[in-house]
């Protein structure tokens, strides 16, 4: 798993790598490979460099009272300084290692849903590879240049390759929402030592309260998944499940005064209102949701109703992705953020419906049995052929996504992407 993870993580840097190693003569590689406006980020790190505990924003001239946000990239900024690295530096440092983070929660994730080592293996390759069909769309609409549609190429938070490509606090914020999840539905499920399941649930506060850092308004969704995955087990147990209440909502405990600290900033800092205000990443039309993760739905579906004995099994992440259904279309600014992490539950749904239902299917066919009979085919390499098409079709969005970041930074270099020397050396003047 590791060098499964490893891998994926150094081919990523590939483009970045290009950037730095092609720039035409004259000019510079910024570090970045879509969105040039996310140098706010950098912003925010380099004020950390300097010292700083609470984010001025440096793109408006109006006077305004420094606060505490973007801790993420400010506590980056004090490492980098630490370390003696540059903010573009301390971003890549980041990215890798944010990256390699998820990876690894990512595969212990899925050991729990999926025991077998070759269903994990593939699921884990899914996950890290694999995105959506949502480009098939393209011949039948005329696109909008600021839209976000496809999702596969234009959304880096609907996919974990995508993410793990270009964001660190992406990767940050789906491994704190995995942890959370993780500890909760062991603390409520499992049969437990106490002392262990305190630990689950400091554990699970402290994740909640990195959580609201990195994104404040991404606590909604492990506070929906749990507050549905309660009513599912009172459901089950046909009874109010007191105790399992309080656990609940213990540990969404350490974030509120966060919380409260913020909405402060917000009703009384009028720069911060205005930069609030303008945040919007609304969701696109449901069909570029359906179609991006056809293939994973499809796969699960098919599972589901071929496989009665995993349906409770996998009830809780089939929660999850219901809950995000909902919540990418809540009258809200940041609609389309809700969607990160998604790309979790419906990796391993996908691959209980591959192994469950449609590899038996499969298996059945008159074109399996007529290979079989073939003296270079067997049913044990058919299975395998059949599962590597899965995860090739599946991948072709990310590998799009890749190779247009390898040609970008070394064939085609767009400014601003890579800026002339002598604007940087103006700009500094």
């Amino acid at each position: 798993a590791l060098l499964i993870a490893l891998s994926v993580l150094i081919a990523q840097q590939i483009p970045y790598a290009l950037g730095y190693l092609c720039a035409r003569l004259q000019t510079e590689y910024t570090g970045l490979l879509i969105n040039l406006e996310d140098g706010s980020y950098l912003s925010a790190i380099q004020q950390g460099i300097n010292g700083a505990w609470l984010y001025r924003n440096p793109f408006t001239t109006e006077e305004h009272t420094p606060v505490f946000i973007q801790v993420f990239y400010l506590a980056l900024g004090h490492l980098a300084r630490g370390l003696n690295l540059s903010a573009v530096g301390m971003w890549h440092v980041a990215r890798v290692a944010s990256g390699l983070i998820l990876a690894i929660l990512l595969f212990a994730f899925i050991g729990r849903w999926l025991h077998d080592p070759a269903q994990r293996r593939v699921a884990f390759v899914l996950g890290l590879v694999g995105a959506g069909w949502d480009f098939v769309w393209l011949p039948f609409e005329v696109i909008d240049p600021l839209s976000a549609a496809p999702l596969d190429w234009r959304m880096p938070e609907s996919h974990l390759f995508f993410s793990m490509l270009t964001y660190p606090h992406y990767a940050v914020n789906i491994a704190l929402t995995i942890v959370v999840l993780w500890c909760m539905w062991r603390v409520w499920d499992d049969h437990l030592s106490d002392a262990t399941r305190w630990i689950l649930i400091l554990i699970a506060n402290i994740a909640n309260a990195l959580l609201v850092l990195v994104y404040p308004f991404f606590l909604l969704v492990p506070l929906s998944v749990l507050g549905a995955s309660y009513v599912w087990l009172v459901w089950r147990a046909r009874k109010i499940l007191w105790r399992q209440a309080v656990l609940g909502a213990m540990v969404f405990g350490s974030p509120i005064p966060i919380l409260l600290y913020y909405l402060g900033v917000w009703m009384t800092n009028p720069v911060m209102q205005l930069w609030n205000a303008q945040a919007v990443t609304l969701s696109p039309n449901p069909i570029h949701y359906l179609l991006s993760y056809a293939p994973y739905l499809i796969l699960g579906l098919w599972g589901f109703k071929r496989n009665v004995t995993t349906r409770s099994a996998l009830a809780l992440l089939w929660i999850w992705i219901s809950v995000i259904a909902i919540l990418v279309y809540v009258p809200i600014n940041p609609q389309r953020r809700f969607i990160q992490g998604l790309h979790v539950p419906m990796t391993i749904v996908a691959i209980h419906g591959l192994y469950g239902a449609v590899l038996p299917w499969f298996e059945r066919t008159r074109l399996f049995i007529a290979l079989c009979q073939q003296p270079r085919y067997t049913p044990d390499g058919l299975r395998r052929l059949f599962v590597i098409v899965f995860l090739g079709i599946t991948s072709i969005a990310s590998i799009y996504v890749w190779l247009g970041g390898i040609v970008q930074s070394a064939i085609v270099q767009p400014y601003p992407l890579f800026r002339p020397t002598l604007e940087l050396q103006a700009m500094d003047w």
